[in-house]
């Protein structure tokens, strides 16, 4: 019950979280695309208007915009880049903790069988069937008597104990 409803939740998380990012991507595309555009436009303009006044103007300007050019590209790098991080940190951090909280679970239930012995079961006596006895007594109604149960406490024998100590001193744990 535990494991399904982990998976279920970071099934939940995760589709919302890949749908903006898929969004975000696009968006961070298009504006690229069209800053880009714009620009590489702007600069033909600028190139082919200023080439007739002057070839220093031409050179001053085109400079401009190229350093306009890396600033916006700059931006939007470090924007996609914050973005994605952020993304794949919180993918990966919800993965990693369905997948220890499984992993946990089986090792724990896998050890606690390992060390489990197996009992014996004790034979019950058969009591004795005094006929002759039984038949002289008169027959007698049954009185549950309801007793107030106590919560033993129960000392570790002293055996237990010393093997207990045993297998810490060989295991080291």
């Amino acid at each position: 019950m535990h494991m399904n409803q982990h998976t279920v939740i970071c099934k939940a998380i995760r589709w919302p979280v890949v749908v903006v990012v898929v969004v975000v991507v696009v968006v961070v595309v298009v504006v690229v695309v069209v800053v880009v555009v714009v620009v590489v436009v702007e600069v033909h303009v600028v190139v082919v208007v200023e080439i007739h006044v002057a070839v220093i103007v031409v050179v001053v300007q085109v400079h401009i915009v190229e350093v306009h050019v890396v600033v916006v590209v700059v931006v939007v790098v470090v924007v996609v880049v914050v973005v994605v991080v952020v993304v794949v940190v919180v993918v990966v951090v919800v993965e990693v903790r369905v997948v220890k909280k499984k992993r946990n679970n089986n090792n724990n239930k896998n050890k606690k069988n390992k060390n489990k012995k197996k009992k014996k079961k004790k034979k019950k006596k058969k009591k004795k069937n005094n006929s002759k006895k039984n038949k002289n007594k008169k027959t007698r109604t049954r009185r549950t008597r309801t007793r107030t149960r106590r919560t033993r406490t129960r000392t570790t024998s002293k055996r237990r104990r010393t093997t207990k100590r045993m297998h810490i001193f060989i295991k080291g744990y």
